[in-house]
């Protein structure tokens, strides 16, 4: 989050909106699997979450795509959950 705040605080100058594409295999395993590209050492639903509310309160959040989800590599339907708040969350 450090760096996230940092980088969108020396772009204040340069850009005035964002466009968020999130691919959801940018989550860690322990989530879920949201295709077959998933692999650990990424994102936890809390972490992601927080760094979306963090560019949807900057204001600057423009458009935002939701991508890289086969419904068929999640068993238990966890990542369509992080899915689904995520929008809400880049929804406003």
């Amino acid at each position: 989050m450090d760096r996230l705040e940092q980088a969108v605080a020396e772009m204040s100058e340069r850009v005035a909106h964002f466009y968020i594409h999130l691919d959801v295999d940018v989550l860690d395993e322990s989530e879920g699997r949201a295709n077959s590209y998933a692999c650990g050492g990424g994102f936890t639903a809390r972490d992601l979450y927080a760094a979306l509310e963090f560019l949807q309160r900057s204001g600057r959040l423009k458009v935002a795509s939701i991508t890289a989800y086969d419904p068929g590599c999640n068993s238990n339907g966890n990542v369509r959950a992080v899915i689904e708040n995520a929008a809400r969350i880049l929804a406003g």
